[in-house]
């Protein structure tokens, strides 16, 4: 079981940035076996104290579906395979002059 809360906390500040740095975020629990999709938050900044429970990451079903976008336009998905899950970092191309 992992906490979600401490686990964006760390992806975060993983990216060389803090929650002050967040323009938007959109994070759902998803339900597959009875095929519901709970918004846990969606917003400005984040609210971590929504975030604050444990789930399961391992091999099954994904249970955490969003993104975090950053005010330099970066952002955090959430990435599954086969069940596990984890935030990914990604940044936009650079465009030639």
């Amino acid at each position: 079981m992992r906490n979600l809360k401490e686990e964006t906390i760390r992806a975060v500040e993983h990216t060389g940035k803090n929650i002050a740095d967040i323009r938007h975020s959109s994070i759902a629990r998803l339900n597959f076996g009875d095929y519901e999709f709970e918004t846990i938050y969606k917003g400005k900044a984040l609210d971590l104290e929504a975030l604050d429970f444990s789930y399961n990451e391992g091999y099954g079903t994904q249970e955490i579906s969003g993104f975090i976008v950053f005010l330099d336009n970066s952002w955090l998905s959430r990435q599954e395979y086969d069940g596990s899950e984890w935030w990914e970092y990604h940044t936009c191309p650079e465009l030639e002059q």
